[in-house]
């Protein structure tokens, strides 16, 4: 199906709970104004942007867009999107300038300003979930996680010493008991599993896993 012919189909409906989305996206040309506005459903608003990702496949935004959906909507998606996904995030990586970050903080401060504390606490716990449950279905992207950090201090020794520097001096926030109490729950009955690359810290051993912890050389900077 077509993005516009999906659209034009999602007019017709009412959901109770809804997303809002930009029919023409931002990054094509779109404005955020009312006329340029939808309400989706969960389930719709992720096939929306699959469809604006699948049709234009060199508009880095509407990919990454894709992604951040995926993530945060695994319930509505497919073990072929994933696929598709992780393909298409490596032929097109990730590349944001300075002024772009500074827009995306900005944007997201203002957001959490207007949350009152419940809508705050709320928020925080559903990308909290989102995330758990991501590396939960796919530990090998916990690991090019880790494998990229690494080598952005293997490649930039001089940045790994500026950070130490400012840390130098800076104790950190110490825990309360309540935080210390929940991590503590938390982390009741969980033990490493490894696949003899990956190390996981679960409750229940992931398949082609076995308990204990993989050791790997530390990084020299």
């Amino acid at each position: 199906m077509q993005y516009k012919d999906f659209i034009e189909k999602c007019k017709s409906k009412n959901p109770k709970v809804f997303e809002v989305h930009h029919i023409e996206p931002r990054s094509i040309g779109g404005i955020d104004v009312d006329g340029n506005k939808i309400k989706l459903s969960r389930k719709d608003h992720y096939t929306a942007h699959k469809l604006l990702a699948l049709e234009h496949p060199y508009n880095l935004k509407l990919q990454q867009a894709w992604w951040q959906l995926y993530v945060t909507h695994q319930d509505c998606a497919s073990k072929k999107d994933y696929l598709e996904l992780r393909k298409r995030m490596e032929t097109l990586p990730i590349q944001r300038s300075e002024e772009s970050k500074r827009k995306r903080s900005i944007a997201s401060k203002n957001a959490m300003a207007r949350m009152t504390p419940e809508q705050k606490e709320n928020w925080k716990q559903k990308i909290s979930n989102s995330n758990k449950n991501f590396y939960k279905q796919h530990p090998e992207m916990r690991q090019q996680i880790s494998e990229s950090i690494k080598n952005t201090y293997r490649n930039n020794p001089d940045k790994c010493l500026a950070i130490s520097k400012r840390r130098k001096g800076k104790p950190g926030t110490p825990h309360t008991e309540e935080f210390k109490r929940k991590l503590s729950e938390r982390q009741k009955g969980r033990k490493w599993f490894t696949n003899g690359n990956v190390n996981v810290f679960e409750h229940i051993c992931p398949d082609g896993f076995v308990p204990g912890m993989t050791r790997k050389e530390k990084i020299s900077v």
